[in-house]
């Protein structure tokens, strides 16, 4: 068995004790937690992912995880499904809405070689 050089394996005790002194762990806070407010606000049902601030970190995270020209191909596609979906059976304007965001950032996406 081989005992790596470097790592999180290689670390030994003395190191995980120096890392406990050196960044002690942090405790949970005893305050109360604040109460609820009795304002108003949609809620993920009434607010579609696609219109949300959640929805760019969603296709950063996307974007990360496939090739370049792999993410321009997953935009095209879901601005073909919204389209396809709107013109058959759903005519919401969600739908268009949809198509508009992912064909915006495919726009982007093209426009600045993916350097966004």
């Amino acid at each position: 068995m081989m005992i790596p050089k470097y790592g999180i394996n290689a670390a030994t005790p003395e190191d995980w004790n120096r890392l406990r002194k050196d960044h002690p762990a942090v405790e949970k806070s005893k305050a109360t937690p604040p109460k609820a407010t009795t304002t108003t606000t949609k809620t993920p049902k009434d607010t579609p992912l696609y219109k949300s601030n959640a929805d760019t970190d969603c296709l950063e995270v996307i974007k990360a995880r496939m090739p370049q020209e792999a993410f321009k191909g997953y935009l095209e596609g879901v601005c073909v499904e919204a389209l396809w979906s709107y013109g058959s059976s759903d005519k919401s304007p969600e739908k268009l809405s949809k198509a508009l965001v992912h064909l915006s950032r495919l726009l982007l996406e093209v426009t600045t070689d993916g350097s966004v």
